[in-house]
């Protein structure tokens, strides 16, 4: 990624809940969010992070899932946005 100019990366992985990624029909699992993460940490530049509490099936555990997450992945030089989400 360097090598190609990269200088950042933005994921919007919502949550690191398989329940509310399910809930938010993503496409994507879990799975994919830590592998993401994995990839993202043998290179060397920052990421954007985009999360939503408050999604479809949230609860005090999947929003626990994701900050553990979080504190897992998220380096220094990255950032994190942590959005509400509005039940309708």
């Amino acid at each position: 990624m360097e090598r190609a100019g990269f200088v950042g990366m933005g994921i919007t992985v919502e949550s690191a809940s398989g329940v509310v990624l399910d809930g938010l029909q993503k496409g994507f699992t879990v799975e994919h969010v830590y592998h993401a993460a994995r990839v993202v940490q043998r290179h060397n530049i920052p990421c954007l992070w985009i999360f939503m509490l408050g999604g479809p099936c949230e609860t005090q555990d999947t929003v626990q899932e994701t900050l553990h997450f979080a504190e897992q992945f998220i380096r220094p030089k990255d950032v994190a946005f942590f959005n509400i989400g509005i039940r309708i």
